[in-house]
C-alpha cells in the first residue's frame, strides 16, 4: 500500500527551490482553507511502519525504498512490538504513514533538529 504524493499548500519560486510563495497556492482548491491555520509540511521521506500482531516492519514510500541506517534506528526503537502491544492489544493490521526528518535527510534536514525523528500523518487501524 502506497500512500499518495501530498501536494505542497503554496507555490515555490523557481529561482529559489526552497521559497515558497505564501498566499499563492499550488491548487485552486486550497484557496478554501481560509478557516484553519496551514504551514508548510516536514520535508524529508517517506515511511510506513507495519504491524502484524507479532511484528514491527519498516518501508518507505515504495516496497523498493531504502531506509537511511540512522533513520531506521530511529523507527526501531521508537516503535517497538511491546509497545504496539500495548497500546492495541486486540488489533493486529495497522499501517502508520509518516515523514522522516532531521539531520541527513535532504539538505533541509537539519533545520528541522539535530537528530532524527518520525512525524506521524496517517494510519489505518483494522478496518478503520
Amino acid at each position: 500500500m502506497k500512500y499518495p504524493k501530498i501536494q505542497t499548500l503554496w507555490k515555490r519560486d523557481e529561482n529559489k527551490r526552497f521559497t515558497i510563495i505564501e498566499g499563492d497556492f499550488s491548487k485552486d482548491e486550497f484557496a478554501s482553507i481560509d478557516a484553519w491555520e496551514v504551514t508548510e509540511k516536514i520535508d524529508g521521506t517517506n515511511i510506513r511502519i507495519f504491524w502484524n500482531g507479532e511484528t514491527v516492519n519498516f518501508g518507505g514510500r515504495t516496497d523498493n525504498a531504502q531506509i537511511p541506517t540512522f533513520l531506521l534506528d530511529v523507527l526501531k526503537k521508537t516503535f517497538t512490538a511491546d509497545k504496539f502491544k500495548e497500546v492495541f492489544p486486540d488489533t493486529n493490521n495497522i499501517v502508520m504513514f509518516g515523514e522522516g526528518y532531521g539531520q541527513k535527510i535532504h539538505s533541509v534536514g537539519k533545520k528541522y533538529k539535530k537528530d532524527n525523528g518520525l512525524i506521524l500523518f496517517d494510519a489505518i487501524v483494522g478496518d478503520w
